[in-house]
C-alpha cells in the first residue's frame, strides 16, 4: 500500500504540474471548437437524462447499510478468531437470528476455511449454494475461490453490470429517443399554451449514439474487471497473522467490491448525463454541423436573401412608377449630395484618410475593388473596370 506520505508529498508538483496543461487543453478544445450559440435541452433528451438520473440514483441509494447483507463482524465488534458459538450468541443478543445464520452459516463458520469465504463471497452465497462446500478450500495449493462458488457467485455479482450496460444502450439508442422524444414533444405541445419549437430527431439521436460506444466499453470493462478481481482472490490473505489481530485488519472483499461496484456505475450514469447535457446544448464536446444541415442552412439562407431582393424590386418599381415618389428620391439625394460636399463633412473624411495609413487604405481599396469585380463581374460587366480609377 502506498503510504499517505508520499502521497501528500507529491500531490502538490503533480498538482501544479498537471493542472495549468489540463486547462490549456481545455481552452483550446473551446477554442477550436464549432461556433454555435448556446440552445435549450431538446424535449428528446428529457427521457433520456431522467432515466440516467434515476439509475444513479437508484444505485446511490443500494449503497445504503439498510440494501446489504449484514456483517456479523462488524455488527458484532467480534475478532475473527472468535469462537462459533460466542459469535452467534453475541449476535442473537443484538437481534433474532434468521434460519439461514442458525443452520447454514453457524455450520460453515465451524471451518476455517467457511470464515474465509465469507469475507470473500458473504452470506448469501455461502448458505444458499447448494453444490458448493467449504472443504474445496482445503485442496493443496487452493488459495482462490473454488470455481463451484465462483458459478454461483459470478451471476449474482453481473447483474447490475448487465442492468447499466442495458440501460446506456437503451438510452442511446435512436429508437428510444425518437419514439419517446415525440411523445415529450407532443405532450409539451398539448400542455402548454405557448407553441414548443419542433425539436430535429436525428440530431437528438446522433447526441446520444456519438457517446454508445466508449460508455458501453467502459461499462463492460467495470463488469470484467469486477470478475477478475474475485476469481484471482487470494482467499487465505484473511488467514495470515496480521489479519487475525483485529477486525479492523480482515479484507471484507464482498463487502468493498460491492461498494466499489455501485460506486463505479452511479459514476458512470451520472457522467454520461453530463456528456448528454452538455453536447446538446451546445456548451461543450461541439460537433460540426453535418453536410446536409449546411447546404440546409445555405438553402435558406438564399431563399430569404431571394425575398428581399425581391421585396426591393417592387419598391424601387413603386417608387419609378409615381411621380410624386421620384420627385421625393430626387430630393433626398440631392441633400445627401448636398451633405457630402459641406466642408466639416469632406475635412472628417480626409482626416480619418490620413489617419488610416498607406496599408491600410491599400487594403480597404483592395476589399473594395473585389467587391466592385463580384458585382459588377455577375452583369457581364469585365472586371477591371470595377477597380478603382479603371474609367
Amino acid at each position: 500500500m502506498i503510504p499517505w506520505q508520499l502521497l501528500n508529498t507529491l500531490a502538490l508538483p503533480v498538482l501544479f504540474y498537471v493542472a495549468p496543461r489540463a486547462l490549456a487543453l481545455y481552452r483550446s478544445i473551446r477554442s477550436s471548437a464549432y461556433k454555435q450559440s448556446i440552445r435549450p435541452l431538446p424535449p428528446q433528451l428529457v427521457p433520456v437524462l431522467t432515466l440516467l438520473l434515476f439509475s444513479a440514483g437508484l444505485t446511490l441509494i443500494l449503497l445504503l447499510p439498510q440494501f446489504q447483507s449484514t456483517n456479523i463482524f462488524a455488527l458484532t465488534s467480534a475478532r475473527p478468531t472468535t469462537s462459533t458459538n460466542v459469535l452467534f450468541e453475541k449476535l442473537s443478543s443484538l437481534r433474532p437470528l434468521t434460519s439461514q445464520e442458525e443452520g447454514p452459516l453457524r455450520s460453515a463458520f465451524g471451518r476455517k476455511e467457511g470464515r474465509l469465504l465469507y469475507y470473500a463471497l458473504g452470506p448469501d452465497t455461502l448458505t444458499e449454494c447448494m453444490f458448493c462446500s467449504p472443504a474445496e478450500l482445503e485442496n493443496p495449493g487452493a488459495s482462490t475461490i473454488p470455481l463451484s462458488y465462483l458459478a454461483y457467485q459470478l451471476p449474482k455479482q453481473l447483474t447490475p453490470h448487465i442492468l447499466n450496460v442495458f440501460i446506456i444502450g437503451l438510452v442511446t439508442s435512436p429508437i428510444f429517443v425518437n419514439i419517446f422524444g415525440s411523445f415529450i414533444y407532443s405532450f409539451l405541445s398539448t400542455s402548454t399554451s405557448t407553441p414548443t419549437q419542433a425539436p430535429t430527431s436525428s440530431s437528438s439521436s446522433t447526441t446520444t449514439a456519438r457517446w454508445r460506444t466508449p460508455f458501453l466499453t467502459i461499462s463492460i470493462a467495470l463488469a470484467a474487471a469486477d470478475v477478475y478481481f474475485l476469481a484471482t482472490y487470494d482467499v487465505r490473505t484473511n488467514a495470515s497473522p496480521n489479519a487475525l489481530r483485529s477486525i479492523e485488519s480482515v479484507d471484507f472483499l464482498h463487502w468493498r467490491l460491492r461498494i466499489y461496484r455501485l460506486s463505479c456505475l452511479a459514476i458512470l450514469n451520472i457522467l454520461l448525463t453530463t456528456c448528454v447535457y452538455l453536447s446538446a446544448t451546445n456548451r461543450f464536446f461541439i460537433n460540426p454541423p453535418s453536410v446536409h444541415d449546411r447546404l440546409t442552412a445555405v438553402g435558406q439562407a438564399l431563399e430569404v436573401g431571394n425575398a428581399r431582393l425581391w421585396a426591393t424590386g417592387v419598391v424601387k418599381n413603386s417608387v419609378v412608377r409615381s411621380a410624386e415618389l421620384r420627385r421625393k428620391e430626387g430630393e433626398y439625394w440631392e441633400e445627401e449630395g448636398r451633405i457630402w460636399e459641406e466642408r466639416e463633412v469632406v475635412s472628417a473624411i480626409q482626416g480619418a484618410l490620413r489617419r488610416m495609413g498607406r496599408e491600410q487604405l491599400g487594403v480597404l481599396e483592395h476589399a473594395a475593388a473585389e467587391r466592385a469585380g463580384v458585382v459588377l463581374a455577375g452583369m457581364g460587366v469585365p472586371t477591371g473596370m470595377g477597380a478603382p480609377g479603371a474609367g
